[in-house]
C-alpha cells in the first residue's frame, strides 16, 4: 500500500472495483474511461488475470478508482479506466500515475490513456510536468470513440521518462 500523508492506495479485485465504481460512480469525475469498460468486465472480454486495479482512499473512504492492462502484442500499458472524487483531483491522478510508472517492465514501452477531446481540464492535468502525458504524435484523434460523436484524444507517456515526486526545481 503506498501513502501520501493522508491518501492512501490499495489493490482491490475486478469485483470490488466494479462493486465500489457502481457506489460511487454519480460523486466521480470520469475523465479517462473506455467507451464499454463496464460491459467488457462483465463480459470478462478483458483477460481479468490481466487487469491491475487499485482503489485510492482518504480517511477509509474511497476518493479514487484506476483500472489497466499491459498489452505485450503492442507493448504498452493502457489505462482503461480513472475515476476520482473532484475536490482532490490533481493528488489522486497524481498518486495514480506514479504507482504506475514505478512499475517499469519489458513488457510495455508507453502507457496509453484516452480522454475526451473537448475536456482540456484533464487534458491539461495528464500533460502537466509531473504526470508527462502528451498527444500521440501520430493521429491522436479517435473519432467517435465514445459513441455519439463524442471524440478522444490518445495520450501516451513513454517509459524513459523520468518520474518526479514534484516538479523539479528548474521547470
Amino acid at each position: 500500500m503506498i501513502k501520501t500523508r493522508d491518501l492512501s492506495l490499495r489493490r482491490i479485485s475486478v469485483g470490488e472495483y466494479k462493486h465500489g465504481y457502481a457506489k460511487v460512480a454519480a460523486d466521480f469525475v470520469d475523465p479517462v474511461s473506455h467507451p464499454d469498460i463496464s460491459e467488457r468486465l462483465i463480459h470478462k472480454r478483458y483477460s481479468i488475470s490481466s487487469c491491475i486495479t487499485r482503489a485510492a482512499e482518504f480517511n477509509d473512504q474511497l476518493v479514487g478508482l484506476i483500472i489497466w492492462q499491459i498489452i505485450p502484442r503492442k507493448s504498452e500499458l493502457e489505462i482503461l479506466n480513472l475515476a476520482y472524487y473532484p475536490n482532490r483531483a490533481e493528488e489522486i491522478v497524481r498518486i495514480f500515475i506514479k504507482e504506475i510508472r514505478k512499475r517499469r517492465s519489458n513488457l510495455w514501452s508507453r502507457i496509453v490513456l484516452r480522454v475526451r477531446e473537448k475536456d482540456l481540464y484533464n487534458q491539461l492535468l495528464f500533460s502537466d510536468k509531473i504526470n508527462g502525458f502528451r498527444a500521440v504524435s501520430q493521429a491522436p484523434i479517435i473519432a467517435d470513440y465514445y459513441g455519439e460523436g463524442i471524440n478522444a484524444i490518445e495520450m501516451e507517456i513513454l517509459s524513459e521518462l523520468p518520474v518526479y515526486d514534484e516538479l523539479p526545481a528548474h521547470a
